[in-house]
């Protein structure tokens, strides 16, 4: 097997590692809010809460959308960039319409979307650090190596402490 597919295969199992972490936090948070503002508020707060969640959804599952896209194959950025850019667009045109919305619960939209945002950040970014996604590092530049024990890379023409 070339080195090439094995590193397409662990990315593409890293994605899907990513995208099954990403839908239950999702679902968990989707729940909790919902519950959690329908006691304290009431429907309205409820309804406000979960489309907080789904506008949290919509911003972190396309940027999922655009991980696979770059885990498939693809080594081309401008499309995972074209769809963030169109996404924030969308992301800020609904929420400003929703909060015009008469049964709208401003202060539940607004602390569940922060929140939600807030736990998602917290998720992809524990669950990236346990498991790397191979797509997402950068590759080392000429001249630079990574050592055996790890760490960071160095110079094969500068050994260690040597600055000049």
């Amino acid at each position: 097997m070339s080195a090439g597919r094995d590193a397409d295969r662990r990315a593409a199992a890293s994605t899907r590692r990513l995208a099954r972490i990403t839908v239950v936090t999702l679902l968990i948070l989707l729940g909790a809010a919902a519950v959690l503002a329908s006691v304290v508020v009431g429907p309205d707060g409820a309804r406000s809460a979960v489309l907080g969640v789904g506008l949290t959804a919509v911003l972190f599952g396309g940027g999922l959308l655009g991980l696979v896209r770059t885990a498939g194959g693809s080594r081309s950025f401008t499309p995972v960039l074209a769809a963030f850019s169109l996404r924030l667009v969308l992301y800020a045109a609904a929420l400003a319409l929703v909060t015009r919305a008469e049964w709208v619960h401003g202060p539940s939209l607004a602390l569940a979307t922060a929140a939600s945002i807030a736990v998602m950040l917290a998720v992809e970014l524990v669950a990236l650090s346990r498991a790397p996604a191979p797509e997402l590092e950068l590759p080392s530049p000429p001249g630079l190596r990574q050592p055996a024990t790890g760490g960071a890379p160095r110079s094969v023409d500068r050994p260690w402490g040597q600055t000049h």
